[in-house]
């Protein structure tokens, strides 16, 4: 590839050239191509933010879950206020069974930043995929009235709400 030529020890690009891969690539395949550029370049660029959360989504789309987990355990190590490590991070423990783990940690993110939209829609998510309506239902008017302006939110909070089968509160 002309980029590897080019800038081989620019961590930005080889970051762009995995993230084509796994955006646009097809199946594992291309999550193990991405996978063979990250490895060395975590390594060699430890503390680059987009590298390791790239590490982390090569490892879920390979079925790698505790691995994944472990990527993103690291990124909120190095960077604890780096919010979106901790929703993906909630993700992953979701799909690995571990619930209560899920919550906990998009509870202590939303205490961080309280104003994060995507916090809500995951906490709210999470509680309408375990069957939660009602505590979900609670979470959407909690996040509506903190960030009543935010019509991105608000857009989410009306679908959210309707996946509860409240579409008389939608």
């Amino acid at each position: 590839m002309k980029w590897q030529l080019e800038r081989p020890d620019d961590p930005d690009v080889i970051h762009a050239a995995v993230d084509l891969q796994l955006k646009h690539g097809h199946g594992r395949s291309a999550a193990m191509r991405a996978m063979a550029l990250l490895e060395p370049a975590v390594q060699k660029f430890p503390y680059h933010l987009g590298l390791r959360h790239s590490l982390a989504e090569a490892h879920d789309r390979l079925g790698e879950q505790a691995e994944a987990a472990e990527t993103l355990r690291e990124i909120i190590l190095r960077h604890p206020d780096e919010t979106g490590g901790h929703i993906e991070l909630a993700f992953v423990q979701e799909r690995l069974g571990d619930r209560d783990a899920a919550c906990r940690l998009l509870e202590g993110a939303g205490d961080r930043d309280p104003l994060n939209s995507y916090i809500w829609r995951a906490r709210a998510g999470m509680l309408i995929r375990s069957g939660c309506r009602l505590d979900a239902r609670a979470v959407i008017r909690q996040g509506l009235r903190l960030l009543p302006e935010d019509a991105g939110w608000r857009e989410a909070a009306v679908n959210l709400i309707l996946e509860t089968e409240d579409n008389e509160g939608a």
